[in-house]
């Protein structure tokens, strides 16, 4: 589990918060790339992706939060057909396919018109 929280999570954390510190305009909107896993129950041999990308959402959630003028959201496009969910969908877990999940913190009708 460490490995992947190193990787996904911490990762995650490093590259935002550098880029908060020189690069992000001061409204800027941060758009946090994941995966469905992490609204899924139980799927075995994962729960340590899950957990890293659980994080990184609450992450941007707490971001959001201490950084109010710029924008943070978390967003997953969908089922990608990958060796990872063909093993996902062999150990019977049902994955939400053609549906766009989003998971938006503060201002998300702004950003949803911003598209």
């Amino acid at each position: 589990m460490v490995a992947w929280l190193r990787s996904q999570y911490k990762g995650t954390f490093i590259v935002v918060k550098t880029a908060l510190a020189i690069i992000l305009a001061p409204d800027a909107a941060v758009i946090n790339v994941t995966t469905g896993i992490a609204t899924l129950p139980y799927v075995p041999m994962y729960s340590s992706y899950a957990t890293s990308e659980i994080a990184s959402i609450k992450l941007f959630d707490d971001l959001q939060h201490e950084h109010s003028t710029r924008h943070f959201v978390s967003v997953h496009p969908d089922v990608v057909e990958t060796a990872m969910d063909e093993k996902i969908v062999a150990s019977g877990t049902v994955l939400p396919k053609d549906e766009n999940k989003w998971q938006t913190f503060s201002r998300s009708s702004e950003f949803m018109l911003m598209a």
